[in-house]
């Protein structure tokens, strides 16, 4: 038992570094993203800033939904917590994502995958578009992403309990998606009954999130269903090709990521749908019978996707410098 541990602890030092070191890169690359506060941090920043001048919970909580349009209470806590201590916006941005990768390495870690799996898991990560939206724009996202991990975590080592769900819900509403994966097994005790009660003034805030998406345009609405479908249809095909079943699960989460992009629309959904997919195929990966051949199908797989991927980065940082060229 005390090998395993040593042996886990090797591999989340291992991981934990490389993408650490992923992070502070992303961070010195991306300070003037922040400091000039564009797009999405500029909401964010204007929040921040109004909340070093009040020291009052109540009055910053109606500064960060009027001026960021998010209700989710634990974002919004831990920035509190953050300005307390008198960290300014970039460095609270670093907080959250080192926490980010603290729970990517503990996942890791903690599962007992094969070196080289390890090595093209970690690689895909550190390349992945999304995880640098994560790093430098979506912010209550990634705080959602982290209890999400961890909720991932828990459940993998025996534990069922619901409340990191209820976390990760309260740190980004559309995290609840996730919950289709196995929201059956759950057994909901008295305490969590009383966590959704007191959660109960925020439903009218997620309904009017939601309805702020719908859209009355048809071809819109078609176009999103075809587009996250499309994304569905080529990851079921690629499953099929390595594996004959496909887990059940996972098929009412694609179809539920259909069926949501009616109302949040392609964009934020196919995330979901990218993302999930690639960490299903990891999974299918490591638990097929011929490893050696899945194995090098996923090489091209991931060679081409994070490709893709660092196209996608250099040309959406690229476009970030413009912008904060245009601030300045």
């Amino acid at each position: 038992h005390t090998k395993e541990i040593l042996v886990m602890l090797k591999r989340f030092f291992i991981i934990f570094s490389i993408l650490l070191l992923t992070t502070f890169l992303l961070q010195v690359l991306s300070y003037d993203v922040y400091s000039a506060a564009i797009r999405d941090n500029f909401h964010y920043n204007n929040f921040y800033e109004k909340l070093s001048e009040t020291k009052g919970l109540i009055i910053g909580y109606s500064y960060y939904h009027n001026l960021t349009g998010g209700s989710e209470p634990i974002y919004y806590l831990y920035m509190f917590l953050c300005s307390a201590i008198g960290l300014d916006y970039s460095q609270a941005v670093l907080s959250q994502n080192i926490f980010f990768v603290f729970s990517i390495s503990l996942l890791l870690s903690s599962i007992k995958l094969s070196l080289s799996l390890y090595a093209i898991i970690v690689i895909y990560i550190s390349t992945n578009f999304y995880v640098f939206v994560l790093f430098s724009e979506a912010q209550r996202l990634k705080v959602g992403v982290v209890f999400g991990i961890f909720f991932i975590f828990q459940y993998i080592h025996g534990n069922k309990t619901i409340l990191p769900a209820i976390c990760m819900m309260l740190s980004h509403f559309q995290m609840g998606m996730l919950l289709l994966l196995k929201i059956r097994k759950f057994k909901l005790s008295f305490y969590h009954a009383i966590i959704l009660l007191l959660a109960l003034p925020l439903y009218p805030k997620i309904l009017q999130k939601f309805l702020a998406y719908v859209t009355n345009d048809f071809g819109e609405t078609l176009n999103n269903i075809i587009s996250s479908g499309t994304l569905c249809l080529a990851f079921l095909i690629t499953f099929q090709l390595f594996s004959k079943k496909i887990n059940k699960s996972f098929i009412v989460f694609l179809l539920g990521c259909i069926a949501a992009s009616v109302i949040v629309g392609k964009a934020r959904i196919n995330i979901f749908i990218f993302e999930g997919s690639m960490f299903y195929l990891f999974y299918l990966v490591h638990m097929g019978n011929q490893r050696k051949i899945m194995l090098y199908s996923l090489i091209c797989v991931v060679a081409i996707v994070s490709s893709y991927n660092i196209y996608r980065i250099e040309s959406s940082y690229s476009h970030l410098i413009q912008l904060t060229g245009l601030e300045k």
